[in-house]
């Protein structure tokens, strides 16, 4: 069963092998973890755009 990421693209009009990464059930370290993660994404990857949901 597709999970709430897999909808969310699908929803967005995104291409299905748009690199996802879910953090789930991992409460107020996953905040921090994500952005980080983000940011990472955002400045090794020239043109790279980033979605935090």
């Amino acid at each position: 069963m597709p999970g709430a990421d897999y909808q969310l693209t699908k929803l967005l009009g995104l291409r299905p092998y748009v690199k996802r990464y879910m953090m789930y059930q991992q409460g107020c370290f996953a905040g921090a973890t994500v952005l980080r993660l983000a940011k990472d994404l955002a400045e090794n990857n020239k043109g790279a755009r980033v979605l935090v949901v």
